[in-house]
Formats: structure tokens, C-alpha cells, sequence
């Protein structure tokens, strides 16, 4: 869930056993933030979430942080004679809903089923990997668009300090419900177009024998 003060946005993800979190600003004021210094950016982190004041000094330099340059696009075509490609490959994602693995997943399942078979006989042309591209244009398309409201209703707006925010049970909501925080980000992760591993690559059960 994003956390919002003034122009400042901070969005947190809980892993396994760390805690990632990514600070959301402007295109072009990378510079600025670094010329302000860290000991700036520490308190602007506490300020965003308290709870964190007392860890932020694990952020020893400006060096420590690394700048994503967010881009949304598509290339097309996806292929040619010899060559697909999937993922960030074909379309570079907003890291917003966290979903750009899983489409990536996804792109792979939909080409196992589409060009193993045609690999392993030998028989592979263009249009097997076009097949691949067809089948999942249209989720990428969906997500995409999806991320791009997302970006300029909430993100868009809360960096230049003027996000109005939701409304306060919203908030509430999702910030002591846990299930409703992963809600949205399970949605676009599916997506529109689920895909299934073929049968061949699936694990066969085990079979246990009795001993004679």
C-alpha cells in the first residue's frame, strides 16, 4: 500500500525475510534528490513512515539508492525467424501492481505450449512464434492500461502534490486488512488470459512400488 505526504510517495513491499521499499518521484528529479543529500532523503523517509525513523540510518549514502527509470511499451513484432522474445523483452512494464514477473511467467507457459512440439519435431516457423504473440498481446494491452490509470490517478498526481487520496475507509481498509492490500495486485497478476503448463511438462505423481 502506498503511504503519501505532501509530494513525497513511499511504496512498501514485505518479502520473505526483508523489506523493500521503493520511493516513487518525478522523472528528472533523480539529481535533485541526490544533490540534496542523505541525511534529506533519510528524514523524508521518516517522515512517510514513522515507524522506520529509527532504521533509516541503514541508508549510508545516496549510493545505496538506484534509480528505475520507469517505461510502458511494446515493441512489435515479438519475432523473427529464429527469435521470440517475452517479458520486460517484448514489453517493459510499470512496476505498479508488482506484476511484470508474472506476465513474464505467463508469456513463457503460453510459448512452452505453442513451440516445444514444433521444436522437438523440427518442424519451428514464424508463425508458431506469431501464435505466441497473438495469444498474449491482448493481456499485455489489458495490464498495461490498467497500469496506466493506476499511474495517472494516484502516482502521477501524488508527486507533484496534488493527490486528494481516497476515501478514508478505503485507507483504513487497506492498511488493517491484509488481504485486501494483495487484492488488486492479484487481479492484474492473473490477468485476462491465464495460462496452464502443457500436460508434458507437468510433474508426473509419484508411483510407489511395493516391495515383493
Amino acid at each position: 500500500m502506498p503511504r503519501f505526504s505532501g509530494a513525497d510517495v513511499l511504496l512498501s513491499l514485505t518479502r520473505k525475510d526483508f523489506y523493500q521499499i521503493a520511493y516513487i518521484a518525478e522523472k528528472g528529479k533523480d539529481p535533485q534528490l541526490r544533490a540534496e543529500g542523505v541525511e534529506s532523503f533519510r528524514a523524508r523517509v521518516a517522515r512517510i513512515r514513522p515507524d522506520l525513523a529509527d532504521r533509516v540510518d541503514e541508508i549510508s549514502s545516496m549510493d545505496d539508492l538506484h534509480l528505475l527509470d520507469v517505461k510502458l511499451n511494446r515493441i512489435k513484432p515479438w519475432h523473427k525467424p529464429g527469435l521470440l522474445l517475452i517479458g520486460d523483452a517484448a514489453h517493459a512494464m510499470s512496476p505498479a501492481g508488482g506484476v511484470g514477473i508474472n506476465l513474464a511467467i505467463q508469456d513463457a507457459v503460453a510459448a512452452a505450449q505453442r513451440i516445444a512440439r514444433p521444436l522437438l519435431q523440427g518442424t519451428l516457423g514464424e508463425s508458431d512464434l506469431a501464435s505466441v504473440q497473438k495469444r498474449r498481446w491482448f493481456p499485455t494491452v489489458v495490464i498495461q492500461n490498467v497500469q496506466l490509470v493506476i499511474q495517472k490517478a494516484v502516482f502521477g498526481p501524488a508527486v507533484k502534490g496534488r493527490l486528494m487520496g481516497p476515501p478514508s475507509p478505503v485507507v483504513f481498509v487497506a492498511l488493517h486488512v491484509p488481504w485486501f492490500r494483495k487484492l488488486p495486485a492479484l487481479m492484474i497478476a492473473f490477468g485476462p488470459r491465464p495460462e496452464h503448463a502443457p500436460d508434458f511438462a507437468r510433474r508426473k505423481s509419484a508411483v510407489t512400488r511395493k516391495s515383493v
